[in-house]
Parts: structure tokens; C-alpha cells; sequence
């Protein structure tokens, strides 16, 4: 499981100064260096789980080299937001909060995974 890939398929330079890393880099090496050299078949079987918050900071062309299938999941619509944060606060308190503006945070959350609400 990769989080943040696209700094690994980033097109864009980070300075360690600046909170950069060189980490990825030399992961995409030894990625593209695993597949060039076939040290797996089509016959294994591997799943590789990237996550991205910002897909279009990633270089396509690299992620279609190493990716063979990719799932898109949608952002939560304002229904499935709503029960989010209704679960995860009354698991919080402890018992059902009736006077919560749970529909005020549902609308202002639009636009964050499922994670992030």
C-alpha cells in the first residue's frame, strides 16, 4: 500500500528543505526496476493499493506503465457524509445527539473522501 503516490509519480521536485523527501524517486526506481526485470509473471498474483488526494500531480504516463487496473472511488454524496459523522460522533459521546448540525457539516464537507470527513 503506497499513500500520497503522487509524490512517487510526481513530475514536480521537492527539496528536503522545503519538507521534500527523496523517497520517492527511489521507490518509482525499484518499482519500474521490479517490472523491467520480471521478478513477478502475469501468472502471480499482486495487488498494489496506491492512494491519491491529488491524482493530477501524478505523471500519467508512469501510472500506466506500473498499474494494470485502476478503480476510481468516488467522493461521498451529502446522505452517506451525513451518516459518517453522525456514526463516528455519537460513537465519540456515546449516545444519539439530537441537537447536532449534522447537515451544516455534511454541506461543507462536499469534495472530501470518505476518510476525510
Amino acid at each position: 500500500m503506497i499513500d500520497d503516490f503522487e509524490t512517487i509519480f510526481s513530475g514536480v521536485k521537492t527539496k528536503k528543505k522545503e519538507g521534500g523527501n527523496s523517497f520517492g524517486p527511489k521507490m518509482k526506481k525499484i518499482i519500474a526496476d521490479m517490472k523491467k526485470n520480471k521478478l513477478w509473471t502475469k501468472n502471480d498474483r499482486i495487488a498494489l493499493i496506491a492512494c491519491t488526494n491529488k491524482p493530477y500531480d501524478a505523471t500519467i504516463k508512469d501510472c500506466k506503465k506500473l498499474f494494470d487496473k485502476k478503480i476510481y472511488f468516488p467522493f461521498p454524496n451529502y446522505a452517506t457524509r451525513k451518516q459518517i459523522i453522525r456514526h463516528f460522533i455519537e460513537a465519540k459521546v456515546g449516545k444519539q445527539v439530537n441537537d447536532f448540525p449534522y447537515e451544516t457539516l455534511a454541506h461543507i464537507s462536499e469534495g472530501f473522501t470518505a476518510g476525510g470527513v
